[in-house]
């Protein structure tokens, strides 16, 4: 699991700041991640409103669906959302402080399924090896070097939300940021449950051709 973590500030105040965010019909207008969003049915927002999504990932847009399992207004809401090779556990709280409203954006993702990286065609390991069969080469060796990208990740996420400053000051904005969180934080999900694999192969020549 990977959580994502999100501090913004508006100017809007306390109520209409809630009111604006935990309607997710209204999710295309704030997060980078998701291009399409509306609510299922006429329900108010509020406990068990649901909302269907179209969320990015590598490359494509996977439907989910959202629904709000916890609501406090204006303080704090909580929605769960499911699709194919995912699952979400969004947790948003508000704060007033001075004269902005803040707002802590959290999420945790799993992954699973055949969900994979972004430019993720290259060929299974199984699919190599029947290739292979019909050529005089032969694998002789794999090396799964995809939990190393954990880390890595990781890393790399940690190190950008801690030059913000410095990514501002070159122009990038807050959509800028949020993608590329995000991007980072999913890739590193991917790589941890073991759906996307980074395989190093050795080739020999030498086999019988069949």
């Amino acid at each position: 699991m990977t959580r994502l973590h999100q501090q913004i500030e508006t100017r809007l105040p306390l109520d209409a700041a809630f009111a604006f965010v935990a309607d997710f019909a209204n999710a295309t207008r704030w997060d980078p991640g998701v291009a399409t969003s509306e609510p299922v049915d006429d329900r108010p927002v509020g406990l068990g409103a649901r909302y269907r999504l179209g969320v990015r990932m590598r490359g494509r847009v996977t439907p989910m669906e959202y629904w709000i399992t916890e609501f406090d207004a204006p303080r704090r809401v909580v929605l769960t959302g499911t699709g194919p090779g995912v699952s979400a556990v969004d947790e948003i709280r508000f704060d007033r402080a001075g004269t902005v409203t803040r707002i802590d954006y959290a999420a945790d993702i799993r992954l699973g399924g055949l969900l994979r990286i972004p430019g993720g065609l290259c060929p299974s390991l199984a699919v190599m090896e029947q290739a292979t069969r019909r050529t005089s080469l032969r694998i002789t060796g794999v090396d799964d070097v995809g939990p190393h990208y954990v880390r890595t990740l990781r890393a790399w996420r940690t190190r950008f939300m801690e030059q913000l400053s410095s990514v501002r000051a070159l122009g990038f904005d807050d959509r800028f940021v949020r993608t590329w969180e995000y991007y980072l934080a999913l890739s590193e999900a991917a790589f941890a449950t073991g759906t996307t694999q980074d395989l190093q192969i050795v080739l020999r020549k030498g086999g019988e051709v069949r």
